[in-house]
């Protein structure tokens, strides 16, 4: 085993099973972050009683902005709390919340319930996604590091492609059945509490804070305050803030722009489109699984900071140069979003 991948080894888990369970977790993610992108236009059609693409166009808009305030909230909330209960307890949690409410959405008889169960999958992905990384960067240290990350960027795009697939499979049986198979990540949550323990590094901190309470937080330093408030210290506050700026571009960029492809699809070709909406996301999602695959070696090339103006230039160049270009489905479509995934 690779030196630097054996951190948290002592206390039974291996670099492969953590980098397995965080993968699998993201892989899941993107499936049950995916299923409504793909099933917007039929969904909202059916819930409004409508097929007027600008009423369809501004509620889907109000449940997409639902649901990334619910991601928000959930790095947020479980982020701390993964720093008391632990990291495996906490991404159970956060598996069991996202998958669950997925199915939630099949019953959904408005566009407010599934607002709100969006929302609480929102909570779920945004604690996982958060957690998963933390879990890795813990287990994972040096060159290694940036591989592993690498081959983690790649299952959202897995997830993805697994959610257009059941598209194409289920989408003749209605909208609904989709969401009804985003439960089943919730088994990945057997395969955690079976192999997956704590990080030393997250047992060493607990042994310090158990000791502190007896003795005073200044016989060790700030271990014991609430560790939200440290991000936005003297020392953090400057790297917080440029990691906010950069991580708020990725989002916005991709759910403002490349969630509304599928349902551009369904305007471009008039029909429920669920074979054309399916095309669209595999050949998206294929070339972001490739590019995710080499993003380590790409960062070692150019270095983070082109690494970062390189995607982002590519991704702006792509969007544009798509929309203004397709007129109707076909080959120069896909052509257009396999560069911009």
């Amino acid at each position: 085993m690779h030196p630097e991948m054996t951190a948290g080894n002592e206390r039974g888990s291996s670099g492969a099973h953590v980098l397995f369970a965080t993968w699998l977790g993201e892989l899941f993610d993107g499936m049950d972050a995916s299923i409504y992108v793909l099933v917007l236009f039929p969904a909202l059609s059916e819930l409004l009683k409508t097929t007027d693409h600008s009423q369809v166009g501004v509620v889907g808009s109000y449940v997409l902005a639902i649901f990334m305030v619910g991601w928000a909230v959930g790095a947020m909330v479980f982020g701390c709390l993964a720093d008391y209960i632990g990291r495996a307890k906490t991404m159970m949690i956060t598996i069991l919340l996202y998958a669950i409410c997925t199915g939630l959405c099949a019953i959904s008889q408005t566009w407010q319930e599934l607002a709100f169960y969006r929302f609480l999958v929102g909570c779920g992905i945004g604690g996982e996604i958060s957690i998963g990384a933390v879990m890795l960067s813990e287990f994972f240290k040096g060159r290694s590091r940036l591989h592993a990350v690498a081959f983690l960027s790649t299952s959202f795009g897995c997830g993805y492609l697994i959610a257009a697939v059941l598209n194409l499979l289920l989408g003749g049986l209605g909208w609904r059945w989709l969401f009804l198979a985003g439960v089943a990540p919730a088994l990945v949550t057997v395969y955690i509490r079976a192999k997956i323990k704590e990080p030393e590094q997250f047992i060493k901190v607990q042994q310090i804070k158990k000791v502190s309470s007896g003795k005073g937080r200044s016989h060790f330093g700030d271990v014991a305050g609430f560790t939200f408030l440290k991000l936005f210290n003297p020392e953090n506050r400057g790297k917080v803030l440029v990691v906010i700026g950069l991580a708020s571009t990725a989002i916005i960029g991709y759910w403002a722009v490349l969630s509304w492809i599928p349902a551009w699809v369904n305007q471009l070709t008039g029909t429920n489109a669920i074979a054309e909406r399916s095309q669209t996301a595999i050949t998206m999602n294929i070339g972001a699984i490739l590019a995710a695959a080499f993003g380590g070696v790409l960062i070692e090339r150019l270095g983070r900071a082109n690494a970062f103006r390189f995607a982002f230039a590519g991704g702006l160049i792509s969007c544009v140069s798509m929309f203004l270009s397709v007129k109707a489905f076909g080959p120069m479509l896909l052509g257009w979003v396999f560069f911009v995934g």
